[in-house]
């Protein structure tokens, strides 16, 4: 959506919002309990700075795009597997207008103490104790910024 709105902006340069999110941020855990042998799933779209909110918060200019969210998932048992798929994590969404670009999404887990990068898609196995961070992008400003 965001490169057809791009492409639009020549030709309606007031019409046209700058960059969202462009992702869906999607996270998925799944596994077998140790004592119940009970299989789970968690699945959850995590939000970020969507078209409809370009206007109110993030990131330079008159008009900051929609905020990011960070979020955090502890795991509580051993058997357990991690799939994300997540975009915007290499490119920022664009402002426009004079508008500040919007802040990339990171991933990453934290296991023993250490930080360990993520890329915008994986499918791994987890261990207890580990905490799985999303942190979602922005969406890009509109505008210059009026002092």
């Amino acid at each position: 959506m965001d490169v057809l709105l791009l492409a639009l902006h020549e030709a309606l340069p007031d019409r046209i919002p700058a960059q969202s999110q462009g992702t869906m941020n999607n996270i998925a855990i799944g596994g077998q309990t140790d004592n119940s042998r009970a299989k789970f799933t968690y699945y959850e779209t995590i939000a970020g700075g969507a078209v409809w909110a370009h206007y109110r918060f993030w990131w330079g200019g008159r008009f900051r795009g929609g905020l990011g969210i960070r979020r955090a998932i502890k795991v509580l048992i051993t058997n357990a597997t991690l799939s994300l798929q997540s975009e915007r994590r290499k490119y920022q969404p664009k402002g426009l207008c004079g508008g500040g670009n919007g802040r990339a999404g990171k991933n990453y887990l934290i296991r023993s103490k250490k930080r360990l990068n993520l890329p915008s898609k994986v499918t791994m196995p987890l261990e207890e104790g580990d905490i799985v961070v999303i942190e979602t992008p922005g969406g890009g400003g509109y505008g210059v910024s009026q002092s």
